[in-house]
This record gives C-alpha cells, structure tokens and sequence, in this order.
C-alpha cells in the first residue's frame, strides 16, 4: 500500500509539471503598430485597474479577422493575412482577443476592426 502512494506521489509531481493555466483576455485597443513582416501588432489598452498599458502579441494561420463598419455590425471572420494586416494603421481602433496559450509570448486569436467612431477606454 505505501508503494502504490509513493507511485501514485511521484506520477503527480511529475504530472503537475506538463500541467499549465491558459490565460485570454479581450478588449478594445488602439493600434500603436502592426508588422506584416513578423506578424505582430502592438496595441495601447487599459489593464484590469483602468491604467493604459501596451502589449505586443503575434498572429497566426489561426488567427481570425473581421471588419465592422458599425459596432453592432458583425462579418464572417476571415483567416489573417498581410492584406487584412495593412489595413490596421496607427490608432486603428480594434477589438481583440489575446492569448498567452500557456507560455511568455502572446497571440491574438482575433480581431474585429472597429468603425472610427466606437469608444476604446
């Protein structure tokens, strides 16, 4: 019985290891840059206690795109691609999804380009 704990520890402690918390937020942002070369954009936001803050994260095949002209507005999300990347210029405003998908570096899972006129805070 005290060999079927000890196993039963060791396998746990090993296991706990490969285990790992996925962390994902939304918001809206302002584009401070966005690289179609090395596929990543930058984005000015506010954190959780209302302060502006900037974070760079990296874009994939994965990756999802859509244009709302109006905010109530919602279009088929389409695959990223430079084309769709050229599109956000600086100040750009933007709804987007970021993932840390377990590690250090981010990646955005989507982003929803909105009309000029929608309100980022």
């Amino acid at each position: 019985m005290l060999r079927c704990c000890a196993v039963v520890a060791i396998v746990g402690l090993l296991l706990g290891g490969l285990v790992y918390a996925e962390k994902e937020f939304a918001t809206r942002a302002f584009v401070v840059s966005c690289d179609a070369k090395t596929k990543t954009i930058t984005i000015r936001h506010t954190d959780d206690n209302g302060k502006w803050t900037q974070s760079v994260a990296t874009w994939d095949d994965k990756t999802e795109w859509e244009r709302a002209d109006t905010e109530a507005t919602q279009y088929s999300p389409k695959p990223a691609t430079a084309a769709l990347a050229g599109e956000l210029k600086k100040d750009s405003k933007v709804y987007i999804t970021i993932s840390d998908r377990g590690g250090p570096k981010l990646w955005v899972l989507k982003v929803r380009l909105l009309p000029p006129s929608a309100e980022v805070k």
